[in-house]
C-alpha cells in the first residue's frame, strides 16, 4: 500500500524527530507492506525553513538508500487552508515554496477542525481554479464533514484521505463512524498514517487494513492502497 499523509522528515515540525525516528517510521511502515510514502510536513515547515526542509528531505533519502529500506520516499506538504489566507497560499504554490503531492498538480489540504462548510468549499474550489486538484486531509477528523458534505465535495472533484487509524484504532466513536461511513459509501480515494513519529501516532496500518479487507469491497480497497496514489507516484 501507499502512504500519502506522514510527517517523517526529520525535525521540521511537529513529526519525526530525528533520523532514527524517521528511519524507524519508515522501517515500521516497510513491514506491514507499504511500498512508498508521501512525506507530508505542515505548510509552516516551509514558511520558516524552506531550505531546512529540503535539506533533511534529501538526508533522509540518502539515510533510506544507506539502511536499504525498500520504500519509495516523496515530498508533499499539509497546507491548512483558510478562507483569508487562500491568494497567499496559492501564490506559494506557485512559485514552488510549497510543494504540491511529489511534483504532481494534487495538494493536501487541512482545515481547522470545526471549519464550515462554506470553508471547505471556497478554499478548495479557489484550488481548483488555479489548476490544482485537492486532497482534503484527514476528513473524517473534521466536525462539520457530514455524510451529505463529502457527496458534494467528491461530486464537484474533491478527493478524500482518510487516517487509517481512524477505522479501528480511533478512541473517538464520533470519528471512527464517520471513517467507517466514508468508507461504505465508497468516498475515501486515498489513505494515510498521519503518524508524527515512533512516540507520537507511530505507523500503525495493520488494524485498519485487516477491518476494512473484512468489511469491504476488495477491489475499491486495491483502489484506494494502491491504485489511486500512482497517480500521486508517476509525476
Amino acid at each position: 500500500m501507499v502512504d500519502i499523509h506522514i510527517h517523517v522528515i526529520p525535525d521540521v515540525d511537529d513529526g519525526a524527530e530525528n533520523i532514527e525516528d524517521s528511519l524507524r517510521m519508515l522501517q515500521t511502515a516497510q513491514m506491514q507492506g507499504v511500498t512508498s510514502v508521501i512525506a507530508t510536513p505542515h505548510n509552516s515547515a516551509f514558511d520558516y525553513g524552506f531550505e531546512e526542509v529540503r535539506r533533511e528531505f534529501a538526508h533522509l533519502q540518502s539515510a533510506i538508500q544507506e539502511r536499504q529500506i525498500p520504500v519509495r520516499l516523496g515530498l508533499g506538504a499539509e497546507i491548512l487552508c483558510f478562507e483569508s489566507d487562500m491568494n497567499m497560499i496559492i501564490k506559494l504554490l506557485g512559485n514552488g515554496t510549497y510543494p504540491t503531492m511529489n511534483g504532481t498538480r494534487y495538494v493536501l489540504a487541512e482545515f481547522f477542525p470545526n471549519a464550515s462548510k462554506r470553508a471547505f468549499f471556497y478554499c478548495l474550489r479557489r484550488l481548483q481554479q488555479a489548476g490544482y486538484l485537492p486532497i482534503i486531509a484527514h476528513a473524517e477528523r473534521y466536525h462539520n464533514f457530514d455524510l451529505e458534505s463529502a457527496r458534494e465535495l467528491h461530486g464537484e472533484g474533491f478527493l478524500i484521505q482518510m487516517n487509517v487509524y481512524s477505522v479501528k484504532q480511533e478512541n473517538y466513536d464520533r470519528i471512527r463512524k464517520r471513517a467507517r461511513s466514508l468508507l461504505e459509501n465508497r468516498l475515501v480515494d486515498f489513505i494515510g498514517s498521519d503518524s508524527h513519529g515512533m512516540g507520537h501516532r507511530p505507523p500503525a496500518y495493520t488494524p485498519g487494513v485487516d477491518y476494512m479487507l473484512h468489511h469491504y469491497d476488495r477491489a475499491y480497497l486495491d483502489s484506494i492502497l494502491q491504485g489511486n496514489p500512482a497517480s500521486l507516484l508517476h509525476a
